[in-house]
């Protein structure tokens, strides 16, 4: 039985006509993804039974959903399969991330490229405060891709669950990532699967300092150079340079959530203790904190007129990264 639900096919064009891709990209690419990509929040409802996906939430195995979206007050559904994802999250969230799968087929008769997986950030909390610590990490998605071209694009969405086996509905906030695949192929990059522990070297100067400098700005000690934990590693064939795009940033200061717990490693008594774990020294560092500099105008530009967020959190994010160009003066805290 087919699985897409789309109402016609012109949805799709009038879709990808009227959205201009705001990343950097070196290869423009044609997905489900593109064609919802916009700098406002989209609007979308999950039909399936969450009664089940609560039950199995400690699995990998997928259940048939229905995936509608709200854009330009059209409406377009897809038939898909979904299951909980993650790690720390899956165990201790309301309702945990998702993993969503879109059949190849229907893209290809939509037209679009056969990138099938998307990952769907929820709130991890109900209520207001859930709300906000996805927000506020929606933020950090964005001011991530203000410094790095390597850097996953995020959607933003309203979200609307319906239970089928028991009529419940839930309204939410969350955070669609676009596959990885697409990231791949927009910067003209490979995927790298034997580049765990890797030396210094063999990765883009660039591309890791940026990295790990912008980790400490937001204070984010929840991620691993050497097992590749919540980074992406990409490689070059033609250099052979190993680039970084980093995700999962729900530890950090910046978004600080109540759950979330310093890293003792580390000796952090709080999530907004900067510790920074790059390898780079200072003398390799100035570069990058030259260019940070000079993109801070930028930043807190986009701060102040995230008007997603109320004035309270954009006013404390605000401050906090006035502090790590405080710190630069200082001198960066090492571990």
């Amino acid at each position: 039985m087919k699985t897409f639900l789309l109402n016609t096919l012109s949805c799709l064009f009038i879709f990808l006509a009227s959205h201009q891709l705001i990343a950097q990209e070196n290869n423009p690419t044609n997905t489900l993804f593109d064609l919802f990509y916009s700098t406002e929040p989209l609007e979308v409802s999950i039909y399936t039974d969450f009664e089940q996906l609560e039950a199995m939430r400690k699995n990998n195995e997928y259940q048939a959903a229905a995936f509608t979206f709200i854009d330009q007050e059209v409406e377009s559904k897809w038939g898909i399969k979904i299951r909980t994802r993650g790690k720390f999250r899956r165990r201790i969230c309301n309702q945990p991330p998702l993993k969503l799968n879109f059949n190849k087929t229907d893209l290809e008769e939509a037209g679009l490229d056969k990138d099938d997986e998307l990952k769907l950030v929820t709130q991890c909390i109900n209520g207001y405060e859930g709300k906000d610590y996805v927000l506020r990490e929606y933020l950090v998605y964005k001011l991530f891709n203000i410094i790095s071209p390597q850097s996953f694009r995020p959607q933003l969405v309203k979200l609307e669950f319906h239970c089928t086996a028991s009529g419940d509905r839930q309204k939410s906030w969350g955070i669609i990532l676009e596959d990885k695949k697409t990231l791949e192929r927009r910067l003209g990059l490979e995927k790298c699967d034997d580049c765990y522990g890797r030396a210094r070297e063999a990765f883009d100067e660039q591309s890791l300092t940026r990295t790990t400098l912008f980790q400490y700005m937001i204070s984010n000690a929840d991620y691993s150079l050497a097992q590749s934990r919540n980074l992406e590693l990409l490689i070059d064939e033609t250099s052979g340079k190993i680039f970084v795009a980093p995700y999962d940033f729900d530890f950090s200061g910046v978004v600080n959530a109540s759950y979330a717990l310093p890293n003792v490693d580390y000796k952090q008594t709080s999530l907004r203790d900067r510790i920074f774990l790059g390898y780079s020294t200072d003398a390799q560092l100035q570069e990058t904190i030259e260019y940070f500099i000079a993109k801070k105008p930028e930043i807190m530009n986009y701060i102040q007129e995230a008007k997603y967020l109320a004035r309270g959190p954009r006013k404390e994010i605000e401050d906090y990264i006035e502090s790590f160009y405080e710190s630069l003066e200082r001198g960066i805290v090492r571990p």
